[in-house]
């Protein structure tokens, strides 16, 4: 597989982008990790806040790279999530699971703290290719 057909796969299975980049791109990430070509060879490694971290693997193959990436972000559930909401309340959060439910959509939520410790959020969160039913539902 070659970087362009990997970056068609992970789109088409719903991976989200927000946390990986194949290519040269990678500076637009946040925090995530990246596949670039360096030279002859393929670096996979972590970029935070859009720097460049440690390389964590080096491949002399760009097929040998696109394999790894693949099976390394398909054993990361976080790289397949979307998050479709975000409430103050969580009945709200949890009106939300249970229309996507109706709608044959597994979500999970949680709750994170926000604007302090009595400031809580509620997330609602969709997983690869459920996105795609949201968005055509929604659209």
């Amino acid at each position: 597989m070659k970087s362009n057909e990997l970056a068609k796969r992970l789109s088409e299975e719903g991976f989200n982008s927000l946390f990986y980049c194949i290519g040269p791109r990678w500076q637009r990430l946040g925090d995530g990790f990246a596949l670039d070509k360096v030279g002859d060879s393929f670096e996979w490694f972590y970029v935070e806040r859009g720097q460049k971290g440690q390389i964590e693997r080096v491949f002399a193959s760009e097929e040998e790279a696109c394999q790894f990436v693949y099976e390394a972000l398909s054993k990361d559930k976080w790289a397949r999530s979307h998050m479709v909401g975000m409430f103050q309340s969580k009945s709200e959060a949890a009106d939300l699971a249970r229309a996507l439910s109706r709608e044959g959509i597994h979500s999970e939520t949680d709750c994170i703290p926000y604007g302090g410790p009595n400031d809580s959020r509620f997330r609602v969160f969709v997983y690869g290719r459920d996105v795609f039913k949201i968005k055509h539902s929604a659209g």
